[in-house]
């Protein structure tokens, strides 16, 4: 009896954490869900700003800024995240810079942690100079975004690193994406550009100078979205099979629960028949006895 209440104690717990467990996989979708219709909207926003700037520097390539330099010193921003219970989103992240940067070698990079989760697993590693408290659902990237902003300008500036790099999960991928200096990335012959100059109302050195200050925050805010997304992608999978097993597991235990239950059961019957027995035994001594010589 007591090895089946044991089991049943067990398996209401279990019962419990898989309620949990699938109500965070169900919250889990619906920030995909939000996310995704988002993503769409400001990858259209962030692809209109390109094609804008392309069609500036085809008319005036004078304003090219100078291409990115993998050389030099640069600070990674590593979107992780703020929540576990996502797979190895934070680790992918980490295996990226080993195989990319590893520690001791190269020009003097330097680390911007965004999360926690992050944060933790990178906490020995001299090359972290900040870290930021992540985005748990979409509600918290606008809140979030002016201070990465502010942040990021501060280290570039105290520890004169030339570039900025961002480094995230998305598409089931790592990605690397070089973010300074802005649209240094646009090809010089663009044949899809217009084949006049755009009309300005203002100088094209100011013109292009707004653009490329409207363009960071704006790109930064895409790459928060982008890398929610895939964290809670990952999140849903990782509870989806977390609730399969533990399904899994209360099955077996239903069926330890029974075959115990079936023992007692059966044991019970046996000292009934064993009482019934010796009952029966009582009463046939009690009879013989009492008969006359």
């Amino acid at each position: 009896m007591s090895r089946r209440r044991s089991l049943e104690a067990h398996r209401h717990n279990l019962a419990e954490i898989r309620e949990i467990m699938n109500s965070m996989k169900t919250l889990a979708y619906m920030e995909t869900r939000k996310l995704g219709r988002r993503l769409e909207a400001q990858q259209a926003v962030v692809d209109a700003q390109r094609t804008a700037a392309a069609a500036l520097l085809q008319a005036h390539p004078e304003l090219r800024p100078p291409p990115d330099s993998a050389g030099r010193p640069a600070l990674y921003l590593l979107l992780g995240s703020e929540r576990g219970l996502c797979a190895d989103f934070n680790q992918r992240l980490l295996r990226h810079l080993e195989a990319t940067l590893p520690a001791g070698t190269g020009p003097s990079h330097r680390f911007l942690c965004v999360g926690n989760k992050l944060a933790g697993l990178m906490e020995d590693d001299p090359r972290v100079v900040g870290v930021l408290e992540g985005v748990s659902i979409v509600e918290e990237i606008t809140l979030r975004l002016s201070a990465l902003v502010e942040t990021v300008l501060r280290l570039r500036s105290e520890h004169a690193l030339f570039g900025l790099r961002a480094v995230l999960c998305t598409a089931g991928e790592v990605q690397e994406h070089a973010l300074l200096p802005t649209f240094h990335d646009l090809p010089a012959e663009n044949p899809g550009a217009a084949r006049l100059p755009p009309l300005l109302n203002q100088p094209p050195e100011l013109c292009f100078a707004q653009l490329a200050e409207l363009h960071l925050p704006l790109l930064l805010q895409w790459m928060l979205h982008a890398a929610l997304m895939e964290e809670n992608r990952l999140r849903v999978s990782h509870l989806d099979s977390a609730v399969r097993h533990l399904d899994d597991e209360e099955t077996n235990l239903a069926r330890r629960s029974n075959i115990l239950r079936q023992e007692e059961i059966i044991e019970e019957i046996e000292v009934i028949l064993l009482s019934a027995a010796s009952i029966a035994a009582n009463r046939a001594a009690m009879g013989s006895g009492s008969e006359p010589r």
